[in-house]
């Protein structure tokens, strides 16, 4: 049986780069202003990147690739996956960076909340009853 694959668009292609810039900038343990530094780019330009608010030229993703140490092709290295949220993503990817530093006890309060966060108000209104 033939699995269907979805085709690449322009904007789906923009999204999963942008979040692979964001990925590759924290797993590298560099903000925004260091790479933005490191690649020779206005911080505005990157954020403007990460957040898929912008599209990278040829010459822009060669700095960027310079800039974070890694061939060019290891921006294009990324999961197909779908990504509504480019800048949701980035939220997460920086929201696992501090929490790499967080001690276990945290980690967990922390799991406790987003957990409420995600459960919404009717969990709430049955934990007070």
């Amino acid at each position: 049986m033939a699995t269907s694959k979805k085709s690449l668009t322009l904007e789906s292609v923009q999204k999963r780069l942008s979040v692979r810039v964001a990925e590759l900038r924290t797993a590298k343990g560099m903000t925004q202003v260091q790479l933005a530094e490191a690649a020779h780019l206005a911080l505005q330009y990157l954020t403007k990147i990460e957040q898929c608010d912008r599209a990278p030229s040829l010459k822009t993703l060669v700095a960027l690739a310079s800039g974070l140490g890694v061939p060019i092709a290891e921006l294009f290295n990324f999961e197909d996956r779908e990504i509504a949220s480019p800048r949701t993503e980035v939220q997460l990817l920086r929201l696992r960076s501090l929490m790499g530093k967080a001690s276990e006890e945290d980690v967990k309060l922390l799991n406790r909340v987003a957990q409420r966060l995600v459960a919404g108000p009717a969990s709430k209104k049955r934990r007070r009853s």
